[in-house]
């Protein structure tokens, strides 16, 4: 419904002028009013100052007209731009807000079914001595490589709820050969071992002691200080390969006459040292060595 002023629809301005009667206008434009013709018909007289005069008017009203339209416009645009813009500046957000508005996920809880478990002794000492054999059959293919290959290992062996070996690795070991040590690794990796009782991981330790296959010699036997400057000059590329490695791990090598390692192998205290071990073992056949003299010599340290 119009009234007699500007409407705004729809963001749309339509304007209405205020309506005046036929005679308003005569009198406004200060023309006389004729006497109605025989038709009915009304005819005005305007005189040259009343005409002016509404011309006047009407360049008043367009100048009103847009006025009101321009405000009009400002009342359209500035409620717009509020709701486009939410009406406020929204607060910035930040990590620790983030992590505030972020549901919290529910830690897993460790259960009494993680802990360690009780073995069958009878059973874990079958399936070391199970192993005997393929554990003897790693160190002579390795006499094949080193004739005075030999040395003593004790093995840590973590087993699962299946009764497999989930996790094994050599805590202590003067076999001096990564090869043949990852080769008795497997080997008792094939057995069968009880399932742990009260808990998901079961551990058991053996150890062994090899007498060289080969009828040969025994090599020097070194102290560890007569590889301290080669180790100095290793220092780094050792760091590098130990890098996120808990305890202590012991390295034995054997150097033939010119000083280079014939091989190496490696023990550690802790889980994570069986995955530093090949890297150690590629850096110790890497380094000179001082020579042994005419024959080999064998030397067991600490990194």
């Amino acid at each position: 419904m119009r009234t007699g002023h500007d409407l705004v629809r729809l963001g749309r301005l339509e304007t209405c002028a205020p309506h005046q009667t036929r005679e308003a206008s005569q009198v406004a434009g200060g023309g006389a009013r004729r006497p109605a013709d025989p038709l009915g018909k009304t005819s005005v007289r305007i005189s040259p100052d009343a005409l002016t005069n509404q011309i006047g008017a009407s360049a008043r009203r367009a100048n009103e007209a847009r006025r009101w339209r321009t405000l009009a416009s400002l009342a359209i645009a500035l409620p717009l731009a509020l709701f486009s813009c939410g009406g406020e500046t929204p607060e910035p957000r930040t990590p620790q807000r983030e992590s505030e508005e972020k549901p919290h996920a529910e830690r897993p809880q460790i259960s009494a079914s993680a802990e360690i478990g009780a073995l069958d002794e009878a059973k874990v000492s079958q399936a070391f001595h199970g192993a005997l054999k393929d554990l003897q059959r790693c160190l002579a293919d390795g006499a094949k490589r080193n004739e005075l290959e030999g040395g003593d290992i004790a093995f840590l062996v973590k087993i699962g709820a299946s009764g497999r070996i989930v996790h094994a690795h050599a805590e202590k070991s003067s076999i001096g050969d990564r090869d043949t040590e990852k080769c008795m690794l497997r080997a008792l990796g094939k057995r069968e071992w009880p399932a742990p009782v009260g808990g998901d991981i079961g551990i058991a330790r053996n150890s062994y002691g090899f007498d060289m296959p080969n009828d040969e010699r025994p090599p020097t036997d070194w102290a560890s200080d007569r590889v301290e400057s080669a180790m100095a000059g290793a220092g780094g590329k050792l760091a590098e390969c130990k890098r996120g490695v808990a305890g202590s791990i012991t390295a034995t090598v054997y150097v033939d006459p010119e000083g280079a390692a014939v091989t190496a192998g490696v023990a550690a205290s802790d889980d994570s040292g069986e995955g530093a071990a090949d890297c150690i073992v590629g850096v110790l056949k890497d380094t000179k060595f001082p020579s042994p003299g005419s024959w080999p010599a064998k030397v067991t340290f600490e990194l």
